[in-house]
């Protein structure tokens, strides 16, 4: 809004002064050349008239012929004693010769001329040129605030048509068409109120779908395991055997425990789902960290290989995280890994100049370069067996994704050496400690 305010102020200040100048201009030459000129000489014709008809006449005649001639002029006219009258020395030598002289006083005008070779003179005035003048002073105004009016409205109607434009947007926007886009050009000063508002519509609109897709999806995960659970009951209800219920209660607990761990999952990507995620930061060593989550699924998996290189490492690797969303990261990664691989699982570490690197891979069946950019989605499966041990929330993979995110990393996925596929996560490095 501020360009918007200076526009039209620069815009009005330039057209006072324009159009101010210009008119001062007309008025000044129409005034001194022709409207003073005017009415000069018609006071200098009245006035010689009135002095031939006195000098013609009897002076004892002299005042009824004043009074005849003030009634017919309508305007002040009196007979003065010369001796009486004293001007400078040239108006005073004319006045004498019998020459008509005219003297100013602001906007009053005096004229006076001697009566023959008397010892009188007739002045008239005074007069007023305001009275003159003042159709032109009209008019000129009326060009002046016509003028204003002009551009006033030449800079307010494109900028009136913009501002409907935003408001039928805002209200088909508010009625459910989340794709209305206010599109106005690049020229208007509402162009940058415009862009935002678009900004904020495709970001709702995105936030809107996201709601939904997400909605559908955790609809959909609760239904499988519900599903078996419901089975589960109806199958204890007629199993006879002790051995049929202690099987179908064991799988009612795993569905149990499956449920738990969606809803788990589910709380954590939508705690992360959000533009400001409310992250308590610190600044920490990342080797502790991770060792300490490679002794747990050590324990957890023992007949799995889990190697690493951390002991490669000569130097200490300060970053700035939250430990418990880092750590939930990694051990996706591992347990993502672990659920595909045969044999081994790999955790490396590499350090780059400005961010450091970690890899997790395995030697599974590995990932299709066309499957990569879509592993990273919410609820998204390349095994779509839906069965307790290769199941999943689908949603393992998504965490990850926005935990790096909100640390200002990134994630993506390569074929591995082991022969499988090969998850990197990188994070920025505050700096280095030998």
């Amino acid at each position: 809004m501020r360009n918007q305010f200076f526009s039209l102020y620069i815009i009005l200040v330039l057209t006072f002064v324009s159009v101010g100048w210009g008119l001062d201009q007309i008025f000044s030459h129409v005034n001194d050349d022709d409207e003073t000129v005017d009415q000069l000489v018609l006071y200098e014709k009245l006035i010689g008239l009135g002095t031939e008809r006195l000098q013609a006449s009897n002076e004892t005649s002299w005042n009824e012929i004043v009074n005849e001639l003030k009634t017919g002029l309508g305007a002040p006219l009196i007979i003065e004693n010369i001796d009486e009258f004293l001007l400078p020395g040239d108006d005073q030598q004319k006045l004498m010769q019998g020459n008509i002289i005219y003297l100013g006083d602001g906007d009053e005008i005096y004229f006076h001329q001697r009566i023959g070779n008397s010892s009188n003179i007739l002045s008239l005035g005074p007069v007023s040129q305001k009275e003159k003048i003042a159709p032109l002073e009209i008019i000129l105004a009326m060009v002046f605030y016509s003028c204003l009016a002009l551009v006033l409205f030449l800079w307010f109607w494109p900028l009136w048509k913009n501002l409907q434009i935003l408001n039928r947007t805002t209200i088909e926007f508010g009625r459910g068409h989340f794709d209305a886009r206010a599109k106005l050009p690049s020229s208007s000063s509402l162009s940058a109120m415009a862009h935002t508002f678009n900004n904020m519509a495709a970001r709702i609109q995105r936030l809107i779908k996201s709601q939904k897709e997400f909605t559908n999806a955790v609809s959909h995960e609760l239904r499988t395991p519900i599903a078996r659970l419901r089975f589960g009951i109806e199958m204890l209800q007629v199993a006879e055997k002790l051995e049929d219920r202690d099987k179908q209660l064991h799988g009612m607990h795993s569905d149990i425990d499956e449920l738990d761990n969606l809803v788990d999952e589910i709380l954590t990507y939508a705690r992360l789902d959000s533009d400001s995620p409310e992250l308590i930061i610190r600044r920490q060593d990342l080797q502790p960290l991770l060792r300490k989550l490679l002794e747990k699924m050590a324990d957890e998996y023992p007949d799995i290989l889990i190697s690493n290189n951390l002991d490669e490492l000569d130097e200490a690797i300060l970053v700035e995280i939250n430990e418990q969303y880092i750590t939930r990261a990694v051990e996706n990664l591992l347990r993502n890994a672990i659920k595909h691989t045969q044999t081994e699982v790999q955790l490396n570490v590499y350090l780059n100049k400005h961010t450091i690197e970690i890899h997790v891979e395995d030697d599974g069946a590995g990932i299709l370069p066309v499957d990569r950019k879509q592993i990273f989605e919410p609820f998204i499966r390349l095994d779509s067996s839906r069965n307790r041990s290769s199941g999943g929330s689908g949603l393992g993979l998504a965490i990850v994704h926005r935990i790096t995110k909100w640390h200002h990393g990134d994630t993506w996925v390569t074929d591995a050496k082991l022969g499988g596929a090969r998850f990197c996560i990188s994070l920025p490095i505050v700096f280095e400690v030998s």
